[in-house]
């Protein structure tokens, strides 16, 4: 139940399960090492980024989740205000549904011309171009993509 002290109404059960989630996360990465420049010289995951527009600063925006938002439950795709057909990788086509951000096409026209903007996706190149293509028919915000096969 909702009061002051918990607005969400989030059970003891919950909040403890919550909890030790991200501890458990916590102690994950506190063991992580980080590794020195060499290692991510020689790991062939540095990407090299060949500038476009120079003197200009770079920005990257990640696909999912902040530029667009993807509709895969079917009860929801009702809600979604493009939809588009998808090959993927396994060779089918799936008629994805997905939200464009609120605001988008006013901050891309807005940093169009003093910034170079990459676009990274930990998806796969088919979905991520056939969004990005609908976003951006005439090449004209994204100068740079990279998607899950980048890395």
């Amino acid at each position: 139940m909702a009061s002051a002290t918990n607005p969400l109404g989030i059970s003891s059960e919950e909040y403890g399960k919550f909890a030790i989630h991200v501890y458990q996360y916590l102690y994950y990465i506190k063991g992580l090492t980080i590794p020195t420049n060499e290692e991510i010289l020689n790991s062939g995951k540095l990407v090299n980024i060949e500038r476009i527009k120079q003197n200009k600063k770079l920005v990257v925006f990640d696909l999912d989740e902040t530029l667009v938002h993807c509709i895969f439950n079917d009860k929801d795709t009702h809600d979604a205000d493009v939809f588009l057909d998808i090959l993927l990788p396994n060779g089918r086509t799936a008629n994805t549904g997905f939200n464009i951000r609120p605001y988008w096409q006013e901050m891309m026209d807005e940093i169009k011309d003093d910034w170079e903007v990459v676009v990274f996706t930990a998806s796969c190149k088919n979905y991520a171009d056939s969004i990005l293509d609908h976003l951006d028919p005439e090449n004209k915000y994204f100068q740079h993509r990279f998607y899950r096969e980048s890395c």
